[in-house]
């Protein structure tokens, strides 16, 4: 749980418009590593691939989820009007 907590903080120094696209990069260059790897490949190969995948979908899933809620009103995040 702390690193889905220091995702959003990450986040908003680059922007979305960063933070997606290299989400998206880092999903695909670690599921491309996977297409490469059978059966007899080390653990350490895996382990690289996966966390590699692993750090795009946490990219993607906090700063998709981030900038739906931003784009939305006050009032329909649930928050009352200031």
């Amino acid at each position: 749980m702390p690193a889905s907590q220091l995702t959003p903080r990450l986040v908003q120094r680059p922007g979305y418009k960063t933070a997606l696209p290299a989400g998206l990069l880092c999903l695909a260059g670690g599921m491309f590593w996977l297409t490469f790897l059978d059966a007899d490949s080390s653990y350490p190969a895996f382990l690289v691939a996966l966390v590699t995948a692993g750090l795009g979908i946490g990219l993607i899933g906090s700063a998709g989820t981030s900038s739906i809620v931003d784009s939305l009103a006050p009032t329909a995040r649930g928050r009352p009007p200031p």
